[in-house]
């Protein structure tokens, strides 16, 4: 019996596991890097985690080798914390990509008139626009309110950025936008509401 809860235990902390790395692999968007209900979610299974690493942690014969494998789980699941805190998925998958949205920025200032559609590295861009700074918008997910990157030549007042954002934004979710800066000339725009709103009314 003790063995069945053994390989019960297990089962539990490997599906555990692999909804949390599914979540990081989804952090990568900004649509899900900025969804506060989302986010809450994703640290709740962390210390789940942990706690199902080191029951079965209990489980070895002695101290000796029960507090290194619950030290070692619990660093886990802190780490997991911290890499969705300070957002780096969303940062990992952004440098990977950096050449191909650089490139996408480019062809629509090359030409405007034509929305680029397509993917471009990790992601796939659904609209695009010129604004009037010539700050390229590059949207990610649709939506009322929509969530994208945003480059821009030259060293840009945040004013500048969000001014920018608020062009693509339907009538009367203008001002649903906040920006966030990635590297040089680059931003991600997201949803304010949806970053900040947890319980639904």
């Amino acid at each position: 019996m003790k063995r069945l809860g053994v390989w019960f235990g297990l089962l539990l902390l490997l599906g555990l596991l692999a909804v949390v790395v599914s979540r990081l692999w989804l952090l990568m968007q900004p649509m899900w890097a900025f969804n506060a209900v989302f986010r809450l979610e994703f640290f709740f299974l962390c210390p789940l985690l942990a706690v199902t690493g080191c029951a079965l942690c209990f489980q070895l014969r002695t101290w000796r080798r029960r507090l290194p494998c619950m030290l070692g789980v619990i660093a886990t699941a802190g780490s997991l914390v911290l890499l969705g805190h300070y957002n780096v998925p969303l940062r990992v998958g952004f440098l990977l990509s950096e050449s191909e949205l650089s490139r996408v920025a480019n062809a629509v200032r090359a030409q405007p008139l034509t929305p680029y559609r397509g993917r471009a590295g990790s992601y796939e861009i659904r609209s695009t626009h010129l604004a009037a700074d010539n700050a390229v918008l590059s949207l990610t997910e649709g939506g009322l309110s929509g969530w994208g990157f945003i480059h821009s030549i030259g060293v840009a007042a945040p004013e500048s950025i969000i001014a920018a954002a608020h062009e693509s934004k339907r009538r009367g979710y203008e001002h649903d936008v906040a920006v966030a800066r990635l590297g040089a000339g680059w931003y991600v725009y997201y949803s304010r509401y949806v970053s900040v709103k947890v319980w639904w009314s």
